[in-house]
Parts: structure tokens; sequence; C-alpha cells
């Protein structure tokens, strides 16, 4: 029983001390402005873009602390 209960006890703190990384990009290297020119192309760092207009999907600059983003 105290076997089964450690392991479970591990398994649960395994999976949840483990995250995701959906995107690790900082931006900085990118060009102001809107990431592609068209819908169906890729565009900066090979982003595509789905839905809405090309103009929503822009890299601004921030300010001093975050520097560039999306």
């Amino acid at each position: 029983m105290k076997k089964l209960l450690l392991l479970s006890l591990s398994l649960s703190v395994c999976f949840t001390l483990s995250a995701q990384v959906l995107e690790s990009d900082n931006y900085n290297s990118y060009t102001l402005g809107n990431v592609s020119a068209s819908m169906s192309a890729a565009g900066q760092g090979g982003m595509n873009l789905y839905n809405g207009a090309i103009a929503n999907y822009q890299i601004v600059a921030g300010d001093a602390t975050h520097a560039n983003y999306l």
C-alpha cells in the first residue's frame, strides 16, 4: 500500500510540474509591421496566418522591458 501511494504521489508530482512550451520566440530579430504579406504564404519566422485580416497579425515595439512582441 505504501509503495502504491508513493508511486501515485510521485507520478502526480511529475505531471503537475511539467509544462508545454507553445511559443518561445522573442520577436526581436523580426521586422516591425505585418507578419506576412498574404494569407497563403508563410511570413516572418515561418508563421502562417489563418483567420482575420493581415493587419491583425503585426510585430510591434513595446517598452524597454518587453521589446518587440506579436
